[in-house]
């Protein structure tokens, strides 16, 4: 793995996007469970996709994966003065970036497009020391090398064990947290559940949790491939917390809806890019772990039935 983080920075840019396109390409075909996995998905969700569209859209997901994974080595030779070359911003002028910069934010993105780019490059745009959640690999020189990667352009990696508090001071110091919000967590007191593609899935609301704590924004942004090797980094939109009588030390039931309709505000604005350009979506993940006990209809296959989560949704008013 370090050969690889010595010569991917150097590859000519053509030749990266082929090598990405033929490592997703053959993944796509030896990876029978994910595959699987991503055309239950999509029958599910977007259920007006051909058989051909859809393995297509799962092939060029595992295209994707491959090229944010071998751009996050070649990031390497981005610095302040050359990144601009190769991505563009939408969407954050002067005055907000000001703004954003002054009070702090938690800023959020799916698992859309290149996420690893979504995060470094604010820290060319000025959010240095930008704080990430990310989970650490079972070998430690892994988990050495991602991290040195992820930090390249300012940025600082923290474990997600005990994350929370380490986020709270950053935040209260009006610092930047970057989390990516639409993995499946088990149902229970953290996690809410929202309304995904029409299907209830249960995912973490931190993100929300650590706006309504610290008073910060919620910005949420995208980083999608364009022409020429390209990217194109947008900010959707940036979500203020919720009245401060929703905050800690309030009723919980009120709270906790606060929390919860935020969650769902933030995912409703990922929703119609993965719509518009499906196939820059991790598929190959099962974004429906788990289903009500006594609704089978309309899950995928894999969907594991769970009391707990039958539970939640009652108590989250689904």
């Amino acid at each position: 793995m370090a050969g690889l983080a010595w010569l991917t920075p150097r590859l000519p840019r053509r030749l990266l996007l082929a090598m990405a396109h033929g490592l997703g390409g053959v993944a796509s075909l030896v990876d029978r469970r994910g595959r699987a996995t991503a055309l239950e998905n999509l029958r599910v969700v977007l259920p007006e996709l051909s058989p051909g569209q859809a393995r297509r859209v799962v092939r060029l997901s595992y295209v994707n994966f491959a090229r944010s994974f071998l751009d996050l080595f070649w990031f390497q030779r981005l610095d302040q003065d050359s990144w601009a070359r190769w991505v563009e911003i939408e969407g954050l002028d002067e005055a907000r970036r000001q703004q954003l910069l002054q009070s702090g934010a938690v800023h959020v993105t799916p698992h859309f497009g290149n996420f690893e780019w979504a995060s470094l490059i604010w820290g060319y745009l000025g959010f240095h020391r930008m704080h990430v959640v990310a989970q650490d690999f079972k070998n430690p020189r892994l988990t050495g090398l991602f991290s040195r990667l992820r930090e390249h352009s300012g940025h600082r990696l923290i474990p997600q064990r005990g994350a929370m508090l380490r986020l709270m001071k950053v935040l209260k110091r009006r610092g930047h947290v970057a989390l990516l919000t639409d993995l499946n967590v088990k149902p229970g007191r953290s996690a809410t559940v929202i309304r995904c593609f029409g299907l209830p899935t249960c995912v973490t609301r931190l993100h929300a949790d650590l706006a309504v704590r610290c008073r910060v924004p919620v910005a949420a942004g995208v980083c999608e491939p364009i022409a020429g090797g390209r990217y194109r980094v947008r900010l959707l939109e940036v979500f203020d917390p919720p009245a401060a009588n929703a905050g800690a030390g309030t009723d919980d039931q009120a709270r906790d809806i606060a929390l919860d309709e935020l969650v769902q505000r933030v995912w409703q604005v990922f929703e119609p890019e993965i719509r518009r350009r499906p196939e820059l979506w991790m598929w190959m993940y099962k974004h429906w772990r788990y289903r009500p006990d006594h609704d089978p209809a309309g899950f995928p296959a894999y969907a594991n039935r769970s009391g707990a989560f039958a539970r939640l949704l009652r108590q989250r008013g689904g």
